[in-house]
């Protein structure tokens, strides 16, 4: 019996692959260690080595032969919790999660040690390192505040832009690298990893790290790292709408790593220059650390001014609609300072809503029913499964023929406007085709070709390098789409486009709306302090009962014909309307799916008692 209990036999499910559970042997004598259910091992198939999770134990020697198990992956208590947590948190088997844990283990992590840094080229010079040692005094306060806290909260660094947060963090790293810790940072994306990389190897010294320490920068995986030694837990521009994944199970890589540094004890930093209105909440309740980086008035003086413009008849431009008055001075004046502007409109083509003037309905996408953004030579594109079509004749609703008319403006649109008001002025539309080709485009700035770049969001990345005096955003109020934060997200842009990469040069940011929501009135001051937009925004979410202070959902109800799909909607809308403390709203919203495969009907529903 003795034998047997040595040689035990389980059964593996392979992660990332169709086929049943393997069995598998497992000799304790050699790993040392004894194993569990849901454990994760790795384990030969076909020559190679995969990754699976032991579903069950036992000791009975099957007819077959089988191969041995290779490693078992020893995950901490800890680990093992917050991944229980999250996986009841999102309803999900906890499998999604420790496939993870695997990808963190094996893959690309921008996950950067000592030895490393020392043997790669640091072309970072003197003055940024110095700059960094006078900057101690910011994240020792930081460092008093974790040390005299028994239980650790979240630390929240607001400040503004030149206003010293990287440096701090810089600090707050080496700090812990120092005490034999490991920093775990995570970034929006993972080009603001790679970014965020870059400036460490230029800022930190060598001497003062020690060998087979860590830091591990990434966007998302680091969030399940199997790291033992962790100090510290680090989230960059928390802000950002990034940190919610698109994909299944669509989590919130900020709330699960707060979640982890809980669960672990373990001190979280949060920075931005332009909180979320979650976060400012939390603060508000103490349910955060809040933490200031003051400027000084030198600073303050160097900060780009932001404006706010409603489009008018009377402030407009006589030859456009579009432009104001406000726009077209600051333009002129930044060219004759040599320097380049910038317009943002946030809808490619000519127009993004094409619409009858009998019915006001909208031409769709006969494929998806998306609505069609109107190009060159009246051909539609839908933007959602990419079918291109010529526009209509008739209209779909009311019959009526070639009765359309459009009362927005796209990126063509506003590309041909401008070379209509400056034309001795070179003008450069920058799309799709051109965004490939972005070298030639910083060769042709550089050499004075072109003095005015348009574009939609994807030329952010461009306008951040570049010496740009005038950043006019055309008809701001469709730059997001119709959401809770749809304010907040224009200013947020407006102060990132703000920040200049001349710390001496100064930019103007113009906004530019057709409506005048009162939200827009501190906007003169707003880079100077942001949390008056914030208070503002908690105020008016307090009075109408939005997020955080109620939870909202959409539930979406699919089946092959609209009738079945809209009667099952009405079914679920009537049984969940019995619960009195939640509100659901009696207009359903249809979704044609794509290839006509069904059709969805979306119910919206508001109330504390959602979970």
């Amino acid at each position: 019996m003795e034998k047997n209990k040595k040689l035990t036999f389980v059964k593996v499910q392979i992660l990332n692959c169709p086929i049943d559970e393997l069995t598998y042997k497992f000799a304790r004598e050699k790993h040392n260690v004894d194993i569990q259910i849901e454990d994760i091992v790795k384990i030969p198939l076909k020559n190679k080595i995969k990754v699976g999770i032991v579903k069950s134990i036992h000791f009975d020697k099957p007819n077959f032969k089988v191969k041995c198990i290779k490693e078992v992956v020893q995950l901490d208590r800890k680990l093992k919790l917050f991944i229980k947590i999250l996986s009841s948190r999102y309803l999900v088997n906890q499998a999604k999660f420790l496939k993870r844990i695997f990808a963190a283990l094996t893959m690309e992590i921008n996950t950067t040690s000592v030895d490393n840094i020392q043997n790669d080229e640091c072309k970072g010079n003197n003055t940024e390192k110095n700059k960094l040692n006078g900057e101690s005094d910011k994240s020792n306060e930081i460092i008093e505040i974790i040390n005299k806290s028994t239980r650790i909260k979240p630390i929240f660094i607001f400040g503004n832009n030149y206003s010293g947060k990287t440096i701090s963090i810089i600090d707050l790293i080496k700090h812990y690298i120092k005490n034999k810790k490991t920093a775990v940072v995570i970034c929006p994306s993972n080009e603001d990893a790679v970014e965020f990389k870059n400036r460490l190897y230029k800022t930190i010294n060598m001497s003062d790290l020690i060998s087979n320490q860590r830091i591990i920068i990434g966007s998302q995986l680091p969030v399940f790292t199997t790291e033992k030694n962790i100090g510290i837990y680090i989230i960059f521009n928390e802000h950002s709408e990034h940190y919610n994944e698109k994909i299944y199970p669509f989590i919130n890589t900020k709330d699960a790593m707060i979640l982890r540094a809980r669960i672990e004890n373990i001190p979280i930093i949060l920075t931005s220059p332009t909180p979320s209105i979650n976060s400012w909440h939390k603060i508000k309740n103490k349910r955060f650390f809040f933490h200031t980086l003051n400027l000084n008035k030198t600073q303050k003086s160097k900060m780009s001014k932001i404006k706010h413009v409603q489009i008018t008849k009377k402030n407009t431009i006589n030859e456009s609609k579009w432009f104001s008055k406000t726009l077209y001075n600051s333009i002129y004046r930044s060219i004759e300072n040599n320097k380049i502007c910038a317009l943002i409109i946030n809808r490619k083509g000519v127009s993004s809503n094409i619409r009858c003037k009998d019915c006001n309905e909208p031409v769709r996408c006969n494929i998806c029913g998306y609505i069609y953004s109107l190009y060159k030579h009246n051909i539609c594109i839908c933007h959602k499964c990419k079918n291109k079509n010529f526009i209509v004749s008739k209209c779909v609703k009311c019959k009526s023929q070639n009765n359309f008319y459009s009362n927005d403006i796209g990126a063509i649109q506003v590309e041909k406007i401008t070379r209509q008001i400056f034309k001795n002025i070179n003008t450069k539309l920058i799309d799709s085709s051109s965004e490939k080709k972005l070298d030639k485009v910083k060769k042709d700035i550089d050499e004075k070709k072109i003095n005015i770049i348009i574009g939609t969001d994807a030329i952010f990345k461009l306008i951040k390098t570049l010496n740009v005096g005038t950043i006019g955003m055309i008809c701001a109020d469709s730059l997001q789409r119709h959401n809770i934060d749809s304010t907040g997200n224009i200013i947020r842009k407006a102060i990132e486009l703000s920040k200049s990469p001349c710390k001496s040069t100064q930019r103007e940011v113009i906004i530019q709306t057709k409506l005048n929501p009162y939200e827009y009135n501190f906007l003169e001051s707003i880079n100077e302090d942001f949390s008056k937009y914030c208070n503002f925004e908690l105020k008016f979410r307090k009075e109408n009962q939005l997020p955080p202070f109620n939870k909202t959902c959409i539930i979406a109800v699919f089946d092959k014909t609209e009738e079945s799909a809209q009667i099952k909607a009405k079914n679920i809308q009537s049984k969940l309307s019995e619960d009195k403390k939640t509100i659901f709203y009696k207009t359903l919203t249809k979704v044609i799916l794509k290839n006509n495969n069904g059709c969805c009907f979306l119910i919206y529903g508001k109330g504390n008692s959602l979970h």
